[in-house]
């Protein structure tokens, strides 16, 4: 192609110094747009809080909450919640873009639709692996430890392990909020209506010479049919479904599994061929923290709870406020 254009047009091309000025500024506005772009999404790949100068792509509450009891000593304390996240999910809906021209998600776009057919296309497109990229590199920067250990991978280190996906009505029978009362001040979270629970049963081991693997619910993600999906919940021991938001911090025992619940429409779970077993359509996958992902085409839904003896997490005590 430089061959025949260099062939065709052997000398420079020549516009009115008119057409010359407003080209220039037209392409050098849409050359910043896509410099700044990259610049903001580098910046929300940082390890920062969820707020990047000021800006947040979901809305953030701060709030004071009186008689905490803390570690130590027998006494109440008054703290202060900082940056906790107002709504219970991380709807696409209700997510607000970086001023009024938002340079990241401009940027975003365009490859993702070159990268459904067109230049940069590859076995599959943006949005099938990353739906919605600037909400999970927001949720990964929720939750308390900034700083800590927030990569795993799918090597011998620190494996990712899915055991069983499985789907019951019996998982939404009995729900509690994993929140303290002190602490969430009434603004219980609720599992979104219209979906089926599907559990998928994980196990992540923890960083080495660590007995206590943490994360928060934000860092974990199911992804179905090019739709985003974070965990509600876990299900302790297959008896109670603990509620969570994406920012609330949760603690494992060593590699211990858990049952994470995920809300997904039933439509988008085929049925087995030849039975009425559900099962995650091709292209699914779980990821964690980032690097780790196990891929969940064609996986079975099981219609029963397997045995969960030393399935869950770290529960808290309200008697202790621990």
């Amino acid at each position: 192609l430089r061959l025949i254009v260099d062939r065709l047009v052997p000398g420079n091309v020549r516009f009115p110094v008119l057409v010359d000025k407003i080209g220039a500024g037209v392409f050098g506005l849409i050359a910043g747009i896509f410099s700044t772009g990259i610049l903001a999404i580098a910046a929300q790949l940082l390890p920062m809080g969820p707020s990047i100068v000021g800006y947040s792509r979901f809305e953030l509450d701060e709030r004071e909450v009186t008689g905490v009891r803390i570690p130590g000593p027998s006494q109440l304390q008054d703290l202060v919640i900082e940056n906790e996240l107002k709504s219970s999910t991380l709807s696409p809906s209700e997510a607000s873009s970086m001023g009024p021209l938002p340079v990241d998600s401009m940027v975003l776009g365009l490859v993702s639709h070159v990268s459904d057919g067109g230049s940069l296309a590859g076995d599959r497109p943006l949005s099938a692996v990353h739906p919605s990229y600037l909400d999970e590199l927001f949720a990964h920067r929720l939750g308390p430890a900034l700083g800590g250990d927030v990569l795993v991978t799918n090597s011998s280190g620190n494996p990712l392990q899915v055991s069983a996906v499985f789907s019951t009505e019996s998982v939404l029978s009995r729900m509690a909020d994993f929140e303290l009362p002190v602490v969430r001040a009434g603004q219980v979270p609720e599992p979104p209506v219209g979906a089926v629970p599907v559990v998928v049963r994980t196990s992540m081991s923890p960083p080495q010479g660590v007995n206590v693997n943490a994360f928060n619910m934000g860092s974990i993600r199911l992804v179905v049919e090019g739709n985003n999906y974070y965990p509600v919940g876990s299900l302790q021991k297959g008896q109670t479904l603990l509620l969570t938001k994406p920012d609330d911090y949760l603690f494992v025992d060593g590699s211990n599994p858990i049952d994470l619940v995920f809300m997904v429409e039933a439509e988008l779970l085929p049925l087995k061929e030849g039975g009425n077993q559900r099962m995650l359509p091709q292209g699914s996958f779980i990821q964690a923290r980032r690097a780790a992902r196990v891929d969940l085409s064609g996986k079975e839904i099981l219609n029963y709870i397997p045995s969960a003896d030393n399935v869950g997490v770290v529960e808290k005590d309200p008697r202790t406020q621990r």
